[in-house]
């Protein structure tokens, strides 16, 4: 390889780096998680930053349609821990907010232990992910971790049983948006909280890896007053961080607080572990793009060579990944928009996003929707502006309160309501 073709080589590695770093929380929300997590100076004044910049949070948190409500219990925490310095109303509006949460803890963890016991009765193998996991493991309580549904990971084969367990305790199935055909089931149960049974820790085939490893390594845990195993440490931040950087719920920030607290917990990740199967997947985009923001905005404990070894895989990764992980950090944002935004770093990268957006390669776009005939290519080509375009505003209009209630988490709300009622 010739010196010039390896500096262009890292130039556009810079620039597809730069551009990932939009899915980044801006410094406001990004001030929140420091009040969250740091240490009592630093807590305090970035607290004192978030406050000025809000004006007034209560009613901040109160209008805010990214969910970033879940987080209160946790900032009711940090406010108790490190004394800070709030009104009485904001006081009174945290210790309701934590209450409620603990309140709506108790029902989802009666449904939740449900569906973990009769799967164990049915002899049907199972890993807890996500918030089931998270609230029950590594948080100081549960209900500081806001839980909307029950993931689990089950076996391929298991997907029979895994319907016929569920019907037994009041669950019917039901669709997921966005899922690959044969990812994941999805089943409500008769009072709106959804079960999403997956069978690999991502959709994306590109994504794929070693599924014995996570049986292999995953730890007894009791979660809901259930016998159940958990994801290895190192696979849990995977899982974590995967999720954050390809789904839209990241903008809730609770994947922050997930790995912050399985980066600093008593069981801390096995680095070895978790860099094997980062290459093994080819996740070397995502797992870069989060752990420099965890380590390089929040000051989480990140070994430095973790970093550049993720940096160095994604370095040699072509095609489909690369362009896979830039269509992920539009997701869920006004695209074009962000492109022009100051959180774009450099007009390189704006070039390299805009090019992602109007023309991607063809090996991306069969890989992508699954093109079997060539002549689907340019049709796809043709079509996808303006399904970009009907994507944005369906997602738009789905953020507006007018249609939470039709949305699959407002019915879930709404349910959680009535049953503390």
């Amino acid at each position: 390889m010739t010196t010039a073709h390896h500096s262009a080589q890292h130039d556009v590695f810079a620039e597809i780096e730069s551009a990932l770093a939009i899915i980044w929380p801006d410094e406001f929300r990004t001030s929140l998680l420091r009040a969250c997590f740091r240490p009592a100076g630093d807590a305090e004044e970035a607290w004192r930053l978030f406050a000025t910049k809000t004006g007034n949070p209560k009613p901040y948190f109160e209008h805010d349609q990214t969910g970033l409500k879940g987080l209160l219990p946790l900032v009711n925490g940090a406010a108790r821990r490190n004394a800070f310095d709030l009104d009485a109303k904001l006081w009174t509006y945290l210790r309701s907010a934590a209450l409620r949460e603990e309140l709506r803890y108790r029902e989802y963890e009666k449904i939740c232990g449900n569906v973990l016991n009769a799967l164990k009765d049915a002899g049907v193998p199972v890993v807890a992910l996500k918030a089931c996991a998270m609230a029950g493991t590594i948080y100081e309580t549960p209900a500081e971790r806001h839980c909307h549904a029950i993931d689990v990971l089950v076996p391929e084969e298991s997907h029979a049983q895994v319907a016929r367990v569920l019907q037994q305790v009041k669950f019917h199935p039901a669709t997921i948006p966005e899922a690959r055909p044969g990812a994941r089931q999805g089943f409500r149960h008769v009072w709106g909280l959804p079960v999403i049974a997956h069978t690999n820790l991502f959709d994306a085939p590109i994504y794929s890896a070693d599924r014995d490893a996570l049986w292999n390594a995953s730890v007894p845990a009791t979660i809901a007053g259930a016998p159940v195993r958990v994801l290895a440490p190192a696979h849990n931040l995977i899982h974590v961080l995967g999720n954050a950087f390809h789904e839209r719920a990241r903008h809730n920030l609770r994947w922050v607080c997930d790995a912050w607290l399985l980066i600093h917990g008593t069981n801390k990740p096995d680095w070895d572990e978790f860099l094997r199967y980062v290459h093994q997947a080819k996740l070397e985009y995502p797992m870069l793009t989060m752990l420099r923001y965890l380590s390089e905005q929040l000051g989480a404990d990140v070994p430095t060579d973790v970093i550049d070894a993720c940096a160095a895989g994604a370095l040699r990764l072509t095609g489909p990944q690369r362009e896979a992980a830039l269509s992920e950090a539009m997701v869920g944002r006004a695209a074009i928009k962000e492109i022009w935004s100051n959180r774009m770093r450099s007009w390189p990268a704006r070039r390299l996003m805009l090019g992602y957006l109007l023309a991607p390669s063809s090996s991306y776009v069969r890989w992508q929707f699954d093109v079997k005939n060539a002549i689907q290519l340019p049709l796809l080509y043709l079509c996808r502006p303006f399904v970009h375009v009907v994507q944005r505003l369906w997602w738009r209009a789905l953020s507006l309160p007018a249609f939470s209630r039709f949305t699959h988490r407002g019915r879930v709300a709404a349910q959680m309501e009535k049953l503390r009622a």
